[in-house]
């Protein structure tokens, strides 16, 4: 039943876009779905674009152009994809070798479109025009993690066929990708469900989310919880973020729950909808018997409460004040293993549904000398140098603990190029240029950041 629900859905959507392409006066045979650009930018980065489309028209997508262009700017970059060989209605990702790069601050629509479909002259249309805009700052946040928010249903057949794919994902990633797992259909008597109806409607009615499984990250994918990939998760962590978070919790002796929350911004917050949201996830809950009829037992990463609750806390800054800080208490829900609980505290803006920074919140003894002190991830950062950042030939790095330390460097697609130990210079002079993940851990502590290679 529920495989049908989802196809219905699925089926429903595209039938929806075909007319509403009818409607516009213009049929044309690739449909615009996804674009993984960010709407935040740092000047004098390289921007990528990177995007989705569908071919709904018959036989093959066999070869198209991609053409864009920069508000203000008079050329047109057009790049041409042959072989690519994709069934109708099959998602065909796309992404440019040339990147934009930004010279100056300041807000930029992009113009993209598709042409040339199959054979046809390089300035036939094969799409309508996607109009994205770019608010390009002089100064942003390296992006601390990426969120991806899933929706599931304990009598869902293929929930419990996409959840460990998805676990997989996060948890092979855990100091980058965070997961939120909410069970939000009342009709099925779920006691996931049962246990905060309230943050989970709230979740399921902002995201307009109809059917199971489904997931979002951010405004980078919204659809079927199967087609969530290491790419994808990978090209919502490249993003810069307009936030920078750090935070801690606590529960006293009488169970009630102290979360503090501070950060700075770096972008415009005047005409935008950004808030925080705090989420406290237990990252397992198990039953006996299976709470529904698809035999799933155990849950992961699973949503109990948000801080007060899943409206949010709206972010207001001006030039003079970028930084704020935030002091939550309240009741400790009950029947939530704490050895199991941790918080998640994140950054959205709630008009484009873009998820601008995520932090996990460190948990502190409630005894601790100093409530001020965040160990963790951030704490490393000033035990180390990495330098040069852009680099060509060598990354060094200097350790200022005399402990053996291990160093890792992915790709933005999370393969991983090298690992090495103890090793203060590392030569990058082969690899392909481009932006890469730096881990280094050091006595139970790790650092990450980006590092770019250049020619």
């Amino acid at each position: 039943m529920q495989h049908y629900k989802s196809f219905l859905a699925t089926f429903i959507l595209a039938v929806g876009l075909i007319f509403s392409s009818w409607g516009q006066g213009d049929f044309y045979l690739l449909r615009l779905d996804n674009f993984f650009g960010s709407p935040l930018h740092k000047v004098n980065e390289p921007y990528t674009l990177a995007g989705e489309v569908a071919f709904i028209g018959e036989g093959l997508l066999q070869s198209v152009y991609v053409n864009w262009q920069v508000q203000g700017d008079q050329e047109v970059y057009t790049e041409f994809f042959p072989n690519i060989g994709n069934y109708p209605y099959v998602p065909w990702r796309w992404q440019l070798q040339q990147n934009w790069l930004p010279d100056q601050t300041g807000e930029f629509d992009i113009s993209i479109w598709f042409s040339g479909l199959n054979g046809q002259e390089p300035d036939e249309l094969a799409s309508d025009t996607m109009q994205v805009r770019v608010e390009v700052y002089p100064q942003l946040a390296v992006k601390q993690m990426a969120l991806l928010e899933s929706f599931s249903s304990v009598n869902c057949g293929s929930c419990a066929l996409a959840t460990p794919g998805l676990r997989k994902i996060v948890d092979e990633n855990p100091e980058i990708f965070a997961m939120i797992y909410y069970h939000p259909f009342q009709h099925e008597n779920s006691p996931l469900f049962a246990f905060n109806p309230k943050d989970q409607q709230l979740r399921r009615q902002y995201y307009q989310v109809f059917y199971t499984p489904f997931s979002v990250i951010g405004s980078l994918f919204n659809g079927g919880s199967i087609d969530v990939d290491n790419y994808l998760m990978f090209s919502e962590y490249e993003k810069w973020a307009g936030f920078a978070l750090e935070g801690n919790w606590q529960v006293s002796q009488d169970s009630v729950l102290t979360v503090m929350v501070q950060g700075e911004t770096f972008v415009n917050t005047h005409d935008k909808d950004y808030r925080l949201l705090i989420t406290g996830l237990e990252s397992e809950v198990n039953f006996d018997t299976p709470p529904g009829n698809n035999g799933e037992k155990d849950f992961f990463h699973v949503m109990r409460f948000f801080v007060p609750d899943a409206n949010g806390n709206k972010l207001t800054t001006s030039p003079e004040e970028s930084g704020f800080e935030f002091e939550f208490v309240m009741d400790m829900p009950q029947g939530i293993d704490l050895a199991k609980l941790n918080l998640l505290a994140f950054v959205q803006e709630m008009n484009s549904r873009e998820v601008s920074q995520v932090v996990r919140l460190q948990f502190l003894e409630e005894e601790t000398e100093d409530p001020t002190h965040v160990p963790g991830v951030a704490g490393l950062e000033t035990m180390l140098r990495v330098f040069p950042n852009p680099a060509r030939d060598y990354l060094a790095i200097e350790p200022i603990l005399n402990e053996p330390f291990t160093v890792s460097l992915f790709d933005m697609r999370g393969v991983q190029w090298l690992q090495t130990q103890n090793t203060h210079r590392i030569d990058v002079s082969q690899m392909p240029r481009g932006v890469y993940i730096l881990r280094i851990e050091q006595s139970g502590m790790i650092y990450r950041g980006k590092v770019q290679l250049y020619p």
